[in-house]
């Protein structure tokens, strides 16, 4: 089994040296690894070029996507490890995840738990059971099953699936993570092999524009299987897609985040189903927060002097 990791890059001078001297320690070394850099403007390349791997510079910035698009298909490997030039694996990461791979053959992807750092600290497993491998297509629909940092997957699968979705430059691993799971079996642990670190400069900072996006793949999905054929299974996620749509709405009034309602009603014309005065009535309960929040300080306020 050969492995290839491939890392994207943006102006992460900061900290591409931790993650490649992360990568390079592995107990089980890569195969080959390769860095795209996606037209930084900082020191990031610079900095790879002291480093034995390869380096391959995008003329201008296309996003992670497209990055990671070139990178697997300048691959040798059978096998796609992939980490984001700010993250750090632990020295077992490879070997854990090939072990998995080689052990389940019948697998297209494995990943592991993963440990948040910097500004938020906690742990993040997997969606799914560790063990044998499973179908994990509903979850991956509801959730990002796997993160970048924490997965392997076959080369040959990930190509057949599509590879990354380039239009749209957040959450795409959820979609792919999706149409892959229709290919074959997940499998993982639940053991953190992985450290995902949390900054101001990243695009995971924009969870808004995130959530947005998990909406539009969801739907891109639905349309996928609609186009197959299946019209069963393309029924189901319909009802599916619309059902976790009013959900985050309610969730969002209920913690009071303005900002979230507006951002799942910026995508209303991607859910099926939605009835014509929903939105309004939607949009109405968010401006109604915020009136709500003043009323219920100023009572509470009250209610302190009181005292």
């Amino acid at each position: 089994m050969r492995v290839s990791v491939i890392i994207p890059t943006y102006n992460v001078g900061e900290f591409i040296s931790d993650t490649l001297d992360s990568v390079l320690a592995q107990s089980r070394p890569a195969d080959e690894v390769i860095v795209i850099d996606d037209a930084s403007t900082d020191d990031t390349r610079d900095i790879v070029r002291g480093y034995r791997v390869t380096l391959i510079e995008q003329p201008e910035n296309r996003g992670s996507c497209a990055a990671r698009n070139r990178g697997i298909l300048a691959a040798t490997g059978d096998v796609i490890a992939t980490i984001d030039g700010d993250d750090l694996w632990a020295p077992d990461h490879l070997r854990v995840l090939t072990t998995l791979l080689e052990r389940y053959p019948d697998a297209v992807a494995a990943g592991s738990a993963i440990r948040l750092f910097g500004l938020e600290n906690f742990d993040l497993v997997p969606r799914f059971a560790p063990g044998e491998p499973r179908d994990v297509f509903h979850e991956a629909f509801e959730h990002c099953v796997v993160w970048h940092m924490a997965v392997a997957y076959r080369r040959e699968q990930a190509i057949a699936a599509g590879l990354y979705y380039e239009p749209d430059r957040y959450a795409e691993d959820m979609y792919l993570w999706m149409r892959l799971s229709r290919l074959g079996k997940f499998v993982c642990t639940h053991d953190v092999t992985a450290f995902y670190r949390k900054h101001a400069g990243q695009v995971s900072a924009a969870p808004y524009r995130q959530k947005a996006s998990r909406m539009r793949h969801r739907r891109r999905m639905v349309d996928a299987l609609a186009k197959e054929g299946d019209v069963e299974l393309t029924a189901e996620l319909s009802d599916r897609l619309a059902a976790i749509w009013r959900r985050d709405l309610r969730t969002a009034l209920q913690s009071r985040d303005a900002g979230y309602v507006q951002a799942l009603l910026g995508v209303k014309d991607v859910i099926p189903g939605v009835r014509w005065h929903e939105p309004l009535l939607w949009s109405l309960a968010a401006r109604a927060v915020p009136l709500v929040e003043r009323s219920w300080d100023r009572r509470s306020s009250l209610m302190r002097r009181v005292r």
